[in-house]
């Protein structure tokens, strides 16, 4: 059975009649090479399906999404935690191209120390590799978008999706990320079982929704003005949930058997550090913006940081804070599912920037993908020519 193709053609134009009229003209066949102006002040892209020419499958006249190009802006890459990890997600990211099936096995073959389930190994799932499948996928993705030549300008990861951040930043290899996930896994030793939840409300009402109740409750994360991550005994989420029925608090389960970023894994914090001293931190490529210390007073250059990363809470609403709004052209989550981009437009309001998915759980992570780099397109983005096939097209093949 043939395997079914999605394909990204980009058109620019002076004003929005002329790209039209290159739309309608172009007579675009398979194998023809599209003249793509990349200084051109107005831009439109289709994604269509299979090898015939577009024209037949897609109607010129038909709306579409056009965009008067100005300033590009600054790039912002973010890095979820391990929330969203989903079942068979690197297999179905292997084949969206012959990218992300080598680089997904190279990963792969730098997790095999350090976990005994294989990566590419789905069938097979365990929290730690579940953890590592995420920060490979990340990497993965990261790596996409710089060599199609929309490199991040700043990053910032959530929780867990710090260690990925740290090595777009420069800051980290990817061997040592795997390294420090799994010593990270190991001494996230717990002497009372707690719970993670989300909490759409503010921190001082949660917690004195907790002091109310008697149940001993931390922030775990400052995600939004009115979402934040809490973290409580486990013996006390069912108790914790219906308070916040009661007073029309909407909370979400994260994970009802282990807490995080909370004051209980201070002892395996310290003991996380002192084994962080073993890693060599590189100088950075790019700006890391810290969910540890967003004033600048700890870096993740330094072994102690990443011992704060585990016990402290999660200051993903204020590390936003540090963004400088004006410059910005686009955010682009780099998730399988873009739970951070909501929170990020949350804390950043009505920015005039493109707001961009890479790709969404259960959708075709293909089609996804290239609607992602279209907008990227429209934002500014020069993709470069070498990204393109000889049909003027970014092909993603099975």
């Amino acid at each position: 059975m043939e395997t079914e193709r999605y394909r990204l053609a980009l058109f620019s134009g002076s004003d929005e009649a002329h790209l039209r009229q290159q739309i309608a003209a172009a007579g675009y066949q398979d194998g023809d090479r599209l003249t793509v102006d990349l200084q051109a002040p107005c831009r439109t892209y289709l994604v269509y399906r299979g090898q015939e020419d577009w024209c037949r499958q897609t109607d010129p006249t038909a709306r579409l999404p056009v965009c008067r190009v100005g300033k590009p802006g600054k790039t912002l890459f973010l890095f979820p935690g391990n929330g969203i990890h989903q079942k068979n997600m690197l297999a179905t990211l292997r084949q969206v191209s012959p990218y992300f099936e080598q680089t997904l096995g190279e990963l792969a073959a730098l997790a095999k120390p350090y976990t005994p389930v294989e990566l590419l190994d789905e069938t097979q799932e365990n929290p730690l590799v579940n953890q590592l499948r995420v920060y490979a996928s990340e990497l993965a993705i990261a790596g996409f978008w710089t060599r199609l030549g929309c490199p991040p300008d700043a990053v910032i990861g959530h929780s867990m999706g710090e260690y990925a951040a740290a090595v777009c930043a420069g800051y980290l290899s990817p061997a040592d990320g795997f390294f420090l996930l799994a010593k990270r896994d190991a001494l996230m030793q717990e002497m009372v079982p707690h719970a993670l939840a989300a909490a759409e409300t503010t921190p001082d009402r949660i917690l004195q929704l907790g002091q109310n109740g008697g149940i001993p409750l931390e922030i775990a994360g400052y995600n939004a003005p009115e979402v934040v991550t809490v973290c409580c005994p486990g013996s006390q989420l069912h108790q914790l949930n219906q308070l916040c029925k009661e007073a029309g608090i909407r909370l979400s389960i994260i994970n009802p058997d282990h807490g995080g970023h909370y004051s209980g894994l201070e002892q395996g914090a310290a003991r996380l550090a002192a084994l962080t001293a073993q890693v060599p931190f590189h100088k950075p490529l790019r700006q890391m913006l810290s969910t540890v210390c967003p004033d600048g007073s700890c870096a993740p250059a330094e072994p102690a940081y990443w011992g704060a990363h585990m016990c402290r809470p999660v200051q993903f609403q204020q590390a936003l804070d540090m963004v400088q709004k004006e410059t910005l052209g686009r955010v682009i989550d780099l998730g399988v599912s873009p739970v951070l981009l909501s929170m990020a437009m949350k804390n950043l309001g009505n920015l005039r920037c493109a707001w961009i998915p890479t790709v969404r759980a259960g959708r075709n992570y293909r089609r996804y993908i290239l609607d992602a780099v279209g907008t990227a397109f429209l934002s500014g983005v020069c993709i470069p020519p070498d990204a393109l096939d000889s049909g003027g097209s970014l092909t993603m093949k099975g």
